[in-house]
């Protein structure tokens, strides 16, 4: 039984909200999750995991985080979808949209159980309406969870703050860092910050290999699973593309 967990992060300003799509077979996921919790002080069930929380300056929730990507790189696979802000509800259609799009793709004769964050569907009407979209009776949606009790969904949450901070890099002017120790790069070479954000956990995106006519000009490059509502404007769109279609999987350093 595969796993899917689906959670969103919203951008008014910039006109656009992120779902990200986080896939596993490990049927232990929110076990590891809430591990992770104890390990830096706080109680699964309880406490949490949530990206708007304040890093700066409090080393536990920043080592917790980091063990959570940890996990999400180690056991999932992962992708994306873009809504307008102007379709927000629609949200939970949209995101059946790319689900059902992405088990055909790639998981094709698995059972899935999708969990879906609180609030994705506005009611009934629309939880009907996205039901129909799925045609595979091995795929069950599990709408209104409590991410305090599926670590899943905390993975989630912490992919769609990272996938849309890419995004967001894009869509205005990214600043600059040097990249850290512990990198694998020159701790003096600077670089945007949108594409350290890009790099880092890269080789597990769901997607397509681009293929080449001359096998000359192969390049590990991926065209990343990515849904796009009706209405997101090109902007946006541009911004999407220019960081994940094509992806290079290769080496950077």
């Amino acid at each position: 039984m595969g796993l899917i967990f689906v959670d969103d992060s919203r951008h008014e300003k910039f006109g656009f909200i992120l779902g990200s799509c986080v896939c596993t077979d490990n049927p232990n996921i929110n076990g590891l999750v809430s591990e992770a919790l104890r390990a830096h002080g706080l109680i699964p069930g309880v406490d949490e995991y949530k990206s708007r929380l304040i890093m700066q300056g409090n080393s536990q929730l920043q080592k917790l985080r980091e063990r959570l990507f940890g996990i999400l790189y180690s056991t999932c696979k992962y992708s994306f979808f873009v809504v307008s802000e102007i379709e927000k509800k629609r949200f939970g259609i949209e995101a059946t949209k790319a689900i059902s799009k992405l088990t055909i793709n790639h998981f094709p004769s698995s059972s899935m159980e999708v969990y879906l964050d609180q609030g994705l569907f506005p009611g009934r009407k629309e939880f009907s309406e996205a039901k129909g979209i799925i045609e595979n009776s091995k795929i069950v949606l599990k709408p209104e969870q409590n991410s305090k009790l599926l670590g899943g969904l905390q993975l989630a949450d912490l992919a769609a703050n990272h996938f849309s901070q890419i995004i967001l890099m894009s869509l205005s002017k990214s600043k600059k860092i040097f990249l850290p120790k512990g990198s694998g790069y020159l701790e003096s070479a600077e670089t945007e910050f949108g594409w350290f954000l890009r790099n880092q956990y890269r080789q597990n995106f769901l997607g397509k290999m681009v293929q080449f006519e001359n096998p000359v000009d192969w390049k590990p490059l991926i065209n990343v699973e990515i849904h796009f509502s009706e209405r997101v404007n090109e902007e946006i769109r541009n911004a999407v593309k220019r960081n994940f279609c094509p992806l290079y999987l290769g080496c950077v350093h």
